[in-house]
């Protein structure tokens, strides 16, 4: 707005405030409209199969590798 539409430094302003409020009101809409019980459920879900794995990946590791005991 300040260069196209000759407003100058006002313009500058005024435009990096529109973009800011338009950016604010997007992630409000964003977040409100997120289903975060859904979000959360998804995300133990995630943490689950991710230890699962790990949990995998040791038990391997062991396999190959028994501890030497004396």
């Amino acid at each position: 707005m300040g260069f196209a539409l000759d407003f100058g430094v006002k313009g500058i302003w005024c435009g990096m405030i529109t973009g800011t409020l338009a950016q604010m009101c997007i992630l409000f809409f964003i977040t409100y409209r997120t289903k975060w019980d859904k979000e959360a459920s998804d995300v133990g879900d995630r943490i689950q199969q991710w230890r699962g794995k790990a949990e995998d990946n040791v038990n391997d590791i062991e396999k190959k590798n028994p501890p030497n005991l004396q």
